[in-house]
């Protein structure tokens, strides 16, 4: 049984795959698109699909946006330039207080 997790072998092509599925439409606040993909565009059996839903919701992931905003590379990027970013301003701040 195989299940989709940023290990998985085809993550990135699942990855950039739902991304795309997410750009056309709002969040519809499901794992729909996933499901699709998973299945039409990936062959996964429903319970390799449920399998993998249920990694992504016991890992804070309860939507096809979650998905993309918690485990794409993406987000670790900004959330890293974002880091950098405080790191700068909390040195402004403290040369200030000099």
């Amino acid at each position: 049984m195989q299940i989709m997790t940023p290990d998985h072998q085809k993550w990135n092509e699942f990855y950039r795959h739902l991304g795309e599925m997410a750009d056309l439409s709002p969040c519809q606040h499901t794992m729909n698109a996933m499901e699709v993909t998973l299945t039409d565009a990936f062959g996964f059996t429903p319970e390799e699909v449920f399998a993998s839903i249920v990694y992504f919701r016991e890992n804070r992931a309860h939507c096809d946006c979650e998905v993309l905003l918690r485990f794409g590379t993406r987000a670790m990027d900004e959330l890293a330039q974002l880091r950098a970013v405080v790191r700068s301003l909390d040195q402004r701040i403290a040369s200030l207080g000099r």
